[in-house]
């Protein structure tokens, strides 16, 4: 079934920051024969919007409006600043336009909420593009060996990320990243929210979170380490660390994660170590991945129908854990999740 024909799904890209890659990877994958077309792009930025109009070969535009009445486009493939999702994904949705984000869903729950309820009023589908659901095959090794329980009842997770950004990187395009307003916060909602998303996606949603955050080494406004608890009904219990301001610079991040009958180390730099029937092993247990892509996925989504691996409503789970976050760092005490979902 996978190697039948499906007819490609029309896509338009909206920022061309991040979104150059997108488009790229799109026409690339296209030129593989894979469901997918890029139809259009859109940025605000004329020299940058003709660059990548003549090398990707499509019409570029700086209204992203011009995208919502093409009918060649069927999905809009929002990349702009997370703070500037909202308008443009409902606008789309409610265009009749599928909707597939960047990380995170929105700057605001709220906001994030809106766009998940204007997909499902117009009957669409709306997705955030985290990876590591997508092409992280030891996060999917993870997930199963949880499912099937070769690892027991989870006790505790340990996750770190560090990374370096400079001073530079927050002055680029506007000044837009660390800001709340567009950023939706600093180092836990550009870089972290994806350890957190995967976190919530291997262990399920926290009960309730403890964090603090501080502004250590950057003119920003919001913070450059954070560090949270999160804490489960069940007793499980999970440490998380992010900074940006990690000196000798990369991207790197460690999982640590032990149950009642096993446990498992991952990092960046492609090590996975499973300790197992009282040993460790270097190999994961045997169980299928998938590394589609989110474009791809989201493709056969519109065509065929199947699952989403992060839809809309997982992004707005992700998104109320970053948000319940930074609420208790705000009021210094736990915060629930589902409460502040709850409360919209």
């Amino acid at each position: 079934m996978k190697n039948s024909y499906i007819k490609p799904v029309g896509f338009g890209v909206v920022g061309l920051g991040m979104g150059q890659a997108r488009a790229r990877q799109i026409r690339e994958e296209s030129e593989k024969g894979l469901p997918v077309k890029l139809i259009a792009i859109c940025d605000i930025d004329a020299d940058r919007g003709r660059e990548y109009s003549e090398k990707y070969g499509v019409p570029w535009t700086d209204n992203y409006r011009d995208l919502l009445s093409n009918p060649e486009v069927e999905a809009v493939y929002v990349v702009t600043e997370t703070g500037n999702h909202y308008k443009i994904a409902v606008d789309a949705a409610n265009a009749k336009k599928h909707v597939l984000l960047t990380k995170p869903l929105e700057a605001e729950l709220k906001n994030g909420k809106a766009i998940v309820d204007a997909a499902e009023k117009n009957g669409v589908k709306a997705a955030v593009d985290f990876d590591k659901r997508h092409t992280s095959a030891p996060t999917q090794h993870i997930k199963n060996a949880i499912a099937s329980g070769l690892l027991g009842k989870i006790l505790f997770a340990d996750v770190s990320l560090k990374v370096l950004r400079t001073d530079e990187y927050f002055k680029e395009r506007g000044g837009w990243r660390g800001t709340w307003a567009l950023d939706g916060g600093g180092a836990m909602s550009n870089q972290g929210i994806h350890e957190i998303d995967s976190l919530y996606w291997l262990l399920g949603m926290p009960d309730t979170v403890e964090a603090r955050i501080w502004t250590q080494n950057h003119a920003i406004e919001a913070e450059d380490l954070g560090i949270a608890v999160w804490n489960y009904k069940d007793g499980a219990v999970v440490s998380f660390r992010c900074t940006t301001s990690w000196i000798p610079g990369g991207w790197y991040f460690r999982y640590e994660i032990s149950g009642t009958k096993g446990a498992v180390i991952y990092d960046s730099n492609g090590n996975e170590s499973w300790f197992l029937d009282g040993k460790w092993q270097q190999s994961p247990p045997e169980c299928s991945v998938d590394l589609t892509s989110a474009t791809v996925r989201f493709a056969r989504a519109i065509r065929l129908g199947e699952p989403l691996p992060a839809d809309g409503r997982e992004g707005l789970m992700s998104l109320s854990i970053l948000k319940a976050m930074y609420k208790s760092a705000e009021i210094k005490r736990p915060v629930s999740p589902m409460e502040l979902l709850e409360q919209l």
